[in-house]
């Protein structure tokens, strides 16, 4: 996974709200073992600013065959694990617009806004627009492919150097 929890910690400690995104639509198969560490380690960083923090976290599009019939018990892992470890989940869908090119792509994403339950009531994310219409009000933009960052080596690594100054998607403020 590519969260950082050092530059969590820093950012906690600066006063700041923390936001972490995580796709395990790119991550095939979601086993028990990566379920559980992806759990923990965003229970522990929501607690860092539990009224200040959220996570979001699109569903998984493959079933894991051995422990999930269809896509609805798959999603239902992933909120009876959510609910273990003391995280409030809204189920919210994200709309796309359509790519820039006529791609076949996906463009609606199923996911939940994750925040520490013990603040739940307390939390600035709770009441947000997103969570109370459980969709963004306007469609998603796709991001120009040209500012995509492909890793070139093993799963998890750094991306390799040939790929330049690049550093990550611009970010747009009229996303959500």
């Amino acid at each position: 996974m590519l969260l950082n929890p050092e530059m969590v910690h820093d950012m906690a400690d600066k006063g700041g709200g923390i936001i972490i995104w995580q796709d395990f639509t790119k991550l095939g198969k979601v086993s028990g073992k990566e379920l559980n560490n992806f759990t923990d380690m965003i229970s522990g960083m929501l607690r860092l600013r539990p009224t200040m923090s959220a996570a979001f976290v699109t569903a998984p599009i493959l079933i894991s065959e051995k422990i999930s019939n269809n896509i609805r018990d798959e999603m239902r892992r992933f909120e009876d694990k959510f609910d273990a470890k003391h995280l409030a989940n809204y189920m919210v869908t994200l709309r796309m617009e359509l790519p820039p090119q006529a791609k076949k792509v996906p463009i609606i994403f199923q996911g939940w806004l994750l925040i520490d339950q013990s603040t739940e009531s307390d939390n600035i994310f709770a009441c947000s627009q997103l969570v109370q219409d459980r969709s963004p009000r306007k469609m998603i933009p796709f991001q120009p492919e040209t500012s995509y960052i492909v890793p070139t080596a093993e799963r998890d690594a750094l991306p390799h150097a040939s790929e330049g100054m690049r550093q990550g998607v611009k970010s747009n403020p009229d996303t959500i």
